[in-house]
């Protein structure tokens, strides 16, 4: 009964009020606490201390809501995954990171539906350990960014991606002849141990560049001053621009504010550590939307490449 009416006890928590919970429920006071006081008979425990005002969880209810909350979201995402199931043409999920999520798809999707119409797009923007685990689950049809591959699935290499740090001048990081003709295709390049005990910008598990920074980190033994966690590269950039800390990134996120940042930041290169990474697309080889896919990718080339700084197209 507890996981039938679930929104009942969701209601009280957040209402902290039985009227209140009664009256968003569209039922009444008193079939609301008729329920409670069935179901806290039933567990043999009280869920909300009712003595006192307002109306709080005990800690039993506190370990049921959270519980509930879990039963919620499988409930979701199984009536999700069934309606994939009887509608399969009506949609494609593609997983992507963030920012290459922001960088591509508003120029692709239009392309895409005039080739596929009726179909929907449902968009995953997670870092590249969290799509692999959306692809395994099958949550994902399609997943796009720098992850490591499986040799049961399909690997389509697409680009080359540039990778770099961006660092503030503040930091004194490079000699001040080398800001002459310092761009992102012309990196000044420091040794990673001038990093040492500088403030660090990280990007969150939303975008996978936070994975390969921790990696840079782990090898070099780099512990820095403090870190800012953020989810937005734009953030993050601009965190850089006002001496919040240096930055591993990729072109392709600044590229609305190069301009900008250009008078803050050196943009750098570090002895050791990789300059690019292969940006490949994977799917399962038995998926039945191969066809769909296919025209995905052909048009995810053409609007990787234009007007996109730091990608070099790969076949394959």
């Amino acid at each position: 009964m507890i996981v039938d009416k679930m929104d009942y006890i969701f209601a009280i928590a957040k209402e902290q009020n039985l009227t209140r919970a009664a009256k968003s429920l569209f039922v009444s006071q008193s079939t609301l606490t008729m329920y409670l006081n069935r179901v806290e008979g039933e567990l043999g425990i009280k869920l909300f201390d009712r003595s006192k005002t307002p109306i709080l969880p005990t800690p039993a209810g506190e370990l049921c809501i959270e519980e509930l909350k879990k039963i919620r979201q499988i409930e979701t995402r199984l009536s999700g995954r069934l309606q994939q199931l009887a509608h399969p043409e009506e949609i494609l999920n593609v997983g992507i990171g963030l920012m290459h999520s922001v960088a591509w798809m508003p120029r692709l999707l239009p392309l895409f539906h005039e080739h596929y119409p009726d179909v929907s797009v449902r968009l995953i923007e997670q870092g590249d350990e969290l799509l692999l685990k959306a692809l395994q689950s099958n949550d994902a049809d399609i997943i796009i960014g720098g992850m490591p591959v499986s040799t049961q699935d399909v690997t389509v290499t697409l680009a080359l991606e540039q990778l770099l740090l961006i660092v503030p001048r503040a930091f004194n990081i490079i000699p001040s002849w080398a800001y002459t003709g310092n761009s992102y295709e012309n990196p000044y390049e420091i040794d990673p141990k001038q990093l040492q005990g500088l403030p660090l910008i990280l990007p969150s598990t939303v975008n996978d560049i936070g994975g390969i920074t921790n990696q840079v980190l782990e090898h070099f033994d780099i512990r820095p001053k403090f870190v800012t966690t953020v989810d937005s590269m734009q953030t993050a950039a601009m965190l850089v621009a006002q001496d919040m800390g240096y930055l591993f990134t990729s072109p392709i996120f600044l590229k609305a504010q190069m301009a900008e940042l250009a008078p803050n930041i050196v943009y750098c290169m570090a002895r050791g550590i990789p300059d690019s990474r292969k940006i490949v697309a994977v799917y399962h080889s038995d998926t039945y939307k191969e066809e769909m896919i296919s025209q995905f990718l052909k048009l995810l080339r053409v609007v990787m490449f234009k007007d996109q700084p730091g990608m070099f197209p790969l076949d394959g």
